[in-house]
C-alpha cells in the first residue's frame, strides 16, 4: 500500500515539476531598447487583436520590431511569414517564454534518485 502512494506521490511531483520548467515573462513594450534581441517562444499582441508567434525578436534602430520565423493569427487564419516588422507605436504586449532552469536541475536529479533507488529496490528484492 505504501509503494502505490509512493509511486502517486511522485507521479504527481514529476508532473507538477514539469509545469514548473516554462514561465512567462512580460516584456513592457515602451522600456525596450534599440538592439535588444529575445529568443525563443515569443508572442506579440498588436492594436487590433492580431497575435503574432516569433521564434526571435529584435529591436531595431528606428524603435521598430523585427520578428522572424513568424506565425500570424488573426480571427482563427494562420499564416506563417519569415520576417515582419510591426511599428513600436502598434504592439500592445509581448509575452515571452523562457526556461526555469532550477526546475529543469530538480527535476533531472530528481529523476536520477528515483531510478537509483529503483534499482537499489529491484536488485535487494524478494524475487531473486
Amino acid at each position: 500500500m505504501l509503494r502505490r502512494w509512493l509511486a502517486i506521490a511522485l507521479t504527481l511531483l514529476t508532473l507538477s515539476g514539469t509545469g514548473a520548467c516554462l514561465r512567462a515573462v512580460e516584456v513592457n513594450p515602451e522600456e525596450t531598447p534599440s538592439g535588444t534581441a529575445l529568443r525563443g517562444n515569443i508572442r506579440v499582441v498588436d492594436r487590433d487583436g492580431i497575435v503574432y508567434i516569433a521564434q526571435s525578436l529584435r529591436v531595431t534602430e528606428s524603435g521598430d520590431y523585427l520578428l522572424e520565423m513568424v506565425e500570424r493569427i488573426d480571427d482563427g487564419v494562420s499564416e506563417v511569414l519569415m520576417e515582419t516588422t510591426l511599428p513600436r507605436a502598434e504592439v500592445v504586449s509581448i509575452r515571452r517564454s523562457e526556461t526555469n532552469r532550477w526546475a529543469v536541475a530538480g527535476l533531472v536529479a530528481g529523476t536520477a534518485l528515483f531510478m537509483v533507488w529503483l534499482y537499489y529496490k529491484i536488485n535487494t528484492s524478494v524475487f531473486d
